[in-house]
């Protein structure tokens, strides 16, 4: 099979039962195979097909696929996923076609430069929705991330977004202690101590994937499980010993100690980890910095607006509740669309009051312009970060994607899949066997200052993740790496002013 999926090329016609599909280019390739943007040959739209070469993970993902297949994809925001096909051996899985994933989408629309709180909270708010429809179909993501989330119609509606990648989907039943699940800096605690876990393990995986677009870096370290663990402990504090105390993984990270006071738990050092796991604890990045406490996350940026900044309030307090420690404690999606932040309920109602609250408005209608966003994100940089800006307006080669090539989904006339559901229409449930060892780790990068995209299988689009060791820190990049030497220069003065107001905050 994985010699069938090598040799395709473009122009090459794939063929269901009841579709043609026209090969017009490959969009990304893995070890699962590829991602390729095709046109029915009947209709003339265009849908994105995943050919795979591994296919033991196959029925899992179609078993979850059929379940939110029963869902309204625009609604909840989840992709449409139309048919499932063998071609020459291979396993097709089709599509509706994205934009780009939010990680590309920091990398080369706002190149490199963090979100407004305003902007994030629409995509916060689908993305509990989202949550909110897979809860409702007793389904487990795990695997929430910058890479799983893709921009529907960027041009249009930029804000609009849509969850992807089941592949990694499990339902509640097939929950077990120890599984290992989430990627590195995404995964919550319950999964690292080796606890009893529930479907609040995606709320916590959201927590992050927000905390990302605020900071325009991970909020835990993704390339090492000690940092992970020490940088939670520094920001959140020691989990609580009812944790400690039953997690199978505990003793990985934390040991126990008696003192005049009795028996506590310690962070074991980098040596005693090393020693204890037969595993490297890789040292903390010179660029990273140390974040202590929530307030060192509010006055990350300087005050702008006084309403800006009571949104931002509003924003933390929100992280607060989705990252807690304790997975039964952590706020649910329905609790959460509640909550001001995604309310508004803390800004002035009064539509005269503040230019703050009618651009956060129009962010939630998603009716605002690229124009509008440009702008935006300007105003964070530097006077020469501004020209630098300015200038790839009008460079011909600036790395974004070609948004003309965006077309509309495929219609319903591609029949559904037909092999997963009941003549009736009911969901059947699924035939997994789970083990109790269940060991995925997604390939995932640190998106810090010093990270550049690089051609894994977390950068493409409609791609799943893919098992394999996690990847070690990317080293600072020669100026030849880069698309053009305005976005290096972009980057260095970025990463000084990082660094500099690391030493600062120290």
């Amino acid at each position: 099979m994985a010699a069938v999926v090598s040799q395709l090329s473009v122009g090459q016609v794939l063929c269901s039962s009841s579709t043609k599909y026209t090969i017009i280019e490959f969009m990304g390739e893995g070890s699962f195979g590829k991602v390729a943007k095709c046109q029915i040959k009947s209709t003339c739209e265009i849908v994105a097909v995943k050919i795979l070469k591994v296919v033991q993970n196959v029925q899992d993902e179609l078993s979850m696929l059929s379940r939110i297949s029963t869902l309204d994809p625009d609604h909840f925001n989840v992709v449409k996923f139309y048919e499932k096909f063998e071609y020459s051996g291979c396993t097709c899985l089709v599509f509706e076609l994205l934009a780009m994933n939010l990680l590309q989408f920091l990398r080369t629309e706002l190149h490199f430069c963090s979100m407004y709180v305003h902007q994030i909270r629409p995509i916060a708010k689908q993305m509990l929705v989202a949550l909110q429809g897979l809860q409702s179909r007793w389904i487990i993501h795990s695997d929430i991330k910058l890479d799983n989330v893709m921009l529907a119609n960027h041009e249009e509606t930029p804000y609009k977004v849509k969850l992807i990648d089941f592949g990694l989907a499990i339902p509640f039943s097939a929950a077990r202690c120890g599984m290992q699940l989430q990627a590195i800096g995404s995964r919550a605690p319950e999964i690292c101590l080796g606890l009893p876990f529930t479907e609040a393990i995606d709320m916590w995986g959201l927590g992050c994937m927000l905390a990302d677009l605020y900071l325009d870096q991970s909020l835990f370290p993704v390339n090492c499980e000690y940092l992970m663990m020490k940088a939670m402990v520094e920001f959140l504090g020691m989990p609580p010993d009812y944790q400690l105390c039953c997690g199978v993984y505990t003793k990985k990270f934390f040991c126990q100690e008696e003192d005049e006071f009795g028996s506590r738990w310690r962070l074991l050092t980098p040596e005693e980890y090393s020693a204890n796991n037969n595993k490297k604890a890789e040292e903390w990045p010179a660029w990273r910095c140390h974040f202590k406490s929530w307030d060192d996350l509010l006055y990350f940026f300087n005050e702008e607006d006084a309403e800006e900044f009571e949104d931002r309030r509003a924003f933390i307090d929100f992280l607060k509740q989705v990252l807690h420690q304790d997975g039964g404690k952590r706020i649910s999606p329905t609790e959460a669309l509640q909550h001001p932040f995604i309310t508004m309920s803390h800004l002035s109602q009064d539509p005269g009051s503040s230019d703050y609250l009618t651009e956060a408005q129009s962010c939630m209608s998603m009716k605002c312009t690229n124009e509008d966003i440009d702008e935006e994100h300007k105003v964070q940089l530097s006077p020469s970060q501004v020209l630098l800006a300015n200038s790839w307006e009008s460079d011909e080669v600036h790395g974004r994607e070609p948004f003309d090539q965006i077309l509309t989904p495929a219609s319903s006339q591609i029949e559904p899949l037909s092999d997963v559901n009941n003549d009736n229409g009911s969901v059947k449930e699924p035939s997994l066997d789970w083990g109790e060892e269940f060991n995925h780790h997604s390939t995932v990068d640190d998106s810090g200052f010093f990270t550049l995209p690089h051609c894994g299988d977390e950068n493409l689009e409609s791609v799943s993740s893919v098992n394999g060791p996690v990847e070690e820190d990317v080293p600072i990049p020669a100026p030849k790496r880069f698309r053009n030497v305005r976005k290096f220069f972009s980057r260095i003065l970025k990463t000084f002013f990082g660094c500099f107001c690391c030493s600062v905050q120290e």
